[in-house]
């Protein structure tokens, strides 16, 4: 029995290994592709979960508040501010810049925001006093105290 030199060329030889590595190369990538895939997954859920804290944006200026109060005595309602009255300190309005005006809390039924200028805040962030300010127009503000 002769050897056929056709019967050992049919016979299965490792590739070659240009092959192989390719063959690695395109493993490793999907495994990254995967990977890649679920650590976006596990971030979008995450966030989904942090979303009310995530798209809550602080406004901490007059700057657009559009709640404005009466000036006039017959207009105006009464408010409450930690349980106390708060009553104008001023008869006249005053013209103050929005930006440099700062939160400092809301009335007791929330229909309004207190603000104290900014030269008020303390290094803490923190505002407030014996008087606020109640915006009456864009750019205008009544002092109030208690």
């Amino acid at each position: 029995m002769d050897s056929n030199p056709t019967a050992t060329s049919s016979q299965a030889s490792p590739p070659p290994e240009g092959e192989v590595d390719l063959s690695r190369a395109a493993v490793g990538w999907t495994i990254a592709l995967v990977v890649g895939i679920a650590i976006a997954t596990f971030s979008a859920a995450s966030d989904r979960a942090q979303l009310n804290t995530l798209e809550r944006a602080a406004e901490n200026t007059a700057v657009g508040d559009s709640r404005f109060y009466a000036p006039t005595p017959t207009d105006a309602p009464k408010l409450l501010f930690e349980g106390s009255p708060l009553v104008p300190a001023e008869k006249t309005q005053e013209s103050l810049p929005e930006a440099r005006m700062r939160l400092a809390g809301y009335t007791d039924d929330a229909s309004f925001r207190l603000y104290v200028p900014q030269e008020r805040e303390n290094s803490n962030g923190a505002t407030g006093g014996p008087s606020w300010y109640l915006k009456t127009g864009p750019g205008l503000f009544l002092r109030m105290g208690r």
